[in-house]
């Protein structure tokens, strides 16, 4: 695993439009550009991070801020995706395992993650359970 930064964030297009396009509607198009402008310059302030695979397979973007209601520090996962060639090698549990040091590393008391259907269509709600996230209406949530 690997951090990317804002001048290589071309190298996600392709996975990026591959997650769009399972996850959307048919015939709409992923806006790489408003991607890049709004993720680049965040990912240079070390304000997001943005974690890939050496060989560009899989991506979780996060972002570590103040919970808006209870201001602790929370771990937000953006974006995630795996290549469906790829998924079921433990590629999730990498990604996962980065997410968690870099919140711990920050002092993050809570992780939020999206719905699952919403990052990839075929993951299994299972993945986030046997993690100990506890399902909150379309969130999944683990708190420290």
């Amino acid at each position: 695993m690997r951090t990317l930064k804002s001048h290589e964030l071309n190298e996600i297009r392709d996975i990026a439009n591959q997650c769009f396009v399972e996850i959307k509607q048919a015939g709409k198009r992923f806006n790489f550009e408003h991607f890049c402008w709004a993720f680049g310059p965040a990912l240079d302030a070390n304000q997001v991070v943005l974690w890939v695979t050496d060989t560009i397979n899989a991506f979780l973007l996060v972002n570590y801020a103040p919970d808006p209601f209870a201001g602790e520090l929370t771990g937000y996962s953006i974006s995630w995706f795996v290549k469906p060639e790829f998924r079921k090698t433990g590629i999730g549990n990498k990604l996962w395992r980065e997410f968690f040091k870099e919140g711990e590393r920050r002092g993050c008391l809570h992780y939020i993650f999206g719905h699952p259907k919403v990052i990839n269509k075929d993951c299994n709600h299972g993945w986030f359970e046997k993690r100990g996230l506890g399902h909150v209406e379309n969130l999944y949530r683990f708190d420290v």
